[in-house]
């Protein structure tokens, strides 16, 4: 933290002519116009006196136009690497509004240095509002994600799981919060981690996110449990189980995927097209090229979709063995 603030206090002040792009930037949002390269510009890498000079001008927004603002901010972020709003986002997670605080959360991007860990972790744990708790747990995930490769320190990778754990087990919380934990601990590859995932599975109210965790774990041995839940009732866990086992890559469940995209829900096909294509093979390819003169325009679009990113990972794959 010392390095950070030693780094902010060394960037230059906000020139005039910078806080006058500050203000144009807000001042196109609110009017409705897509913001300028320059405005853009001017919110990205914000200094710390950057910061309240934006925040005092953010302030005088409304809250819905401030939660708006944030989802656009991201989605430019997510094309351009060289933009970085993470200190807007850091002024939003303050933000006395609850709406503002979800919208910020859901925003966040990349945290490279993870800034904003610290107020995540309050959020989850004390925040008045079972929205932004939920939020916040979900917003772990791709924290717990660097934390278990080795991008972040030891000990931010213990508070990043100790707080998962204990939203879990906790009953206090509201069960979906206590869900949206459970899907980001299941980064963690511990035994006790893992533990958490088979019994939220064994619990109807936290099934859906002992799934999630289940995908992001890359355990093979979660894959028994997803394909039972592919015979579900419930087209969310059936959509859910699907999204996972993309995520776990395993080839065994091709065919299973394949059957879920005749699913009478168009998400639980449209998640079944993706996983075919997260996993590839000459049956996922063939089911895809099948699915591409479906009727529906939505289902043609994903199985396209689906079918360059197996193209794609297989000239990866190529170029790995050359």
């Amino acid at each position: 933290m010392a390095d950070q603030a030693h780094a902010e206090s060394s960037l230059p002040e906000p020139t005039e002519p910078h806080a006058a792009l500050l203000r144009a930037a807000l001042d196109s949002f609110v009017a409705g116009r897509s913001l300028s390269e320059t405005e853009l510009g001017a919110l990205s890498s914000l200094s710390q006196a950057g910061r309240e000079l934006f925040r005092a001008t953010w302030s005088g927004l409304e809250a819905e136009l401030r939660a708006s603002l944030l989802p656009v901010l991201s989605a430019v972020e997510r094309r351009d690497a060289r933009l970085d709003f993470t200190a807007v986002y850091q002024v939003a997670l303050a933000d006395p509004d609850p709406e503002v605080r979800q919208s910020a959360l859901a925003a966040i991007v990349a945290d490279d240095s993870a800034t904003l860990l610290d107020a995540v972790l309050d959020l989850l744990k004390s925040d008045p509002s079972e929205d932004v708790r939920a939020a916040a747990a979900s917003a772990l995930a791709p924290y717990a994600y660097r934390a278990e490769v080795g991008e972040l320190p030891s000990s931010l990778a213990a508070r990043i799981e100790r707080a998962l754990l204990e939203t879990t087990r906790a009953q206090s919380q509201p069960e979906r919060v206590r869900a949206a934990a459970l899907g980001s601990l299941g980064y963690f590859s511990d035994e006790q981690a893992q533990e958490q995932l088979a019994g939220g599975y064994q619990q109807p109210w936290a099934r859906l996110g002992a799934l999630r965790g289940m995908g992001r774990s890359a355990d093979p041995r979660w894959l028994p449990r997803l394909l039972d839940s592919f015979q579900s009732d419930d087209p969310a866990e059936r959509e859910e189980a699907a999204r996972a086992a993309g995520e776990l890559e395993d080839a065994r469940a091709v065919s299973a995927l394949v059957d879920l995209i005749e699913d009478p829900s168009i998400d639980v096909r449209l998640a079944a097209l993706r996983a075919l294509g997260q996993i590839g093979g000459e049956e996922a390819r063939e089911a895809l090229l099948y699915a591409i003169g479906d009727e529906s325009e939505v289902i043609r679009s994903a199985a396209e979709r689906a079918l360059t990113e197996l193209e794609a990972n297989e000239d990866e794959l190529d170029d790995f063995e050359l």
